[in-house]
């Protein structure tokens, strides 16, 4: 049977690319939907995610008692400061964090998604208002850079020109690691 109809076809498609993998975890924080393979990667991507001594303040005062709350912790912190930096404060700022492993990984999504070759160890997709990050890769520098990207996108109604929300977004980035 051949089903002719794109509109029924598109829709379909679309489901089933971005379900999460098999097994997937979620953690959702105040503005996050992190979604991570196992215990490990979580670990290693909270491991790797060092704050400076003003962050880390902020993290712990807000008492985390597990793994995934310091990771929660974390990523939202991280979210403030950089709306603090910028002054954009979008309404009902939501967004997906997908966490790899490898930074291949998050090469082989550019590629699916953009289908083009990617150089990148980390990228925001405005489409699907989603961060691709690798564990290895993970630092306060990258991930600060890709969240400045998520603010920008969702502050502004019109889509920002390329160059000024790069610059923009390693404007914030220079701010939040010294």
């Amino acid at each position: 049977m051949v089903i002719r109809n794109q509109y029924v076809v598109l829709p379909i498609l679309m489901i089933l690319f971005w379900l999460p993998a098999v097994g997937a975890e979620t953690l959702k924080t105040r503005y996050a939907t992190l979604t991570y393979t196992n215990q490990d990667h979580l670990e290693g991507f909270n491991d790797n995610l060092r704050v400076g001594k003003q962050l880390y303040y902020m993290v712990k005062k807000r008492k985390p008692r597990t793994l995934e709350d310091e990771v929660k912790n974390k990523i939202d912190v991280i979210v403030e400061e950089v709306e603090t930096v910028l002054e954009f404060f979008p309404d009902n700022l939501r967004f997906e964090i997908q966490l790899f492993e490898t930074t291949a990984e998050v090469k082989q999504a550019y590629q699916k998604l953009f289908r083009r070759e990617g150089v990148y160890v980390a990228f925001f997709n405005p489409r699907n208002n989603t961060v691709y990050i690798g564990v290895e890769d993970t630092s306060l520098k990258i991930f600060a850079h890709e969240l400045a990207h998520v603010v920008i996108e969702n502050y502004y109604k019109v889509p920002t020109p390329p160059k000024i929300h790069e610059f923009l977004a390693r404007m914030a980035t220079s701010q939040i690691v010294r």
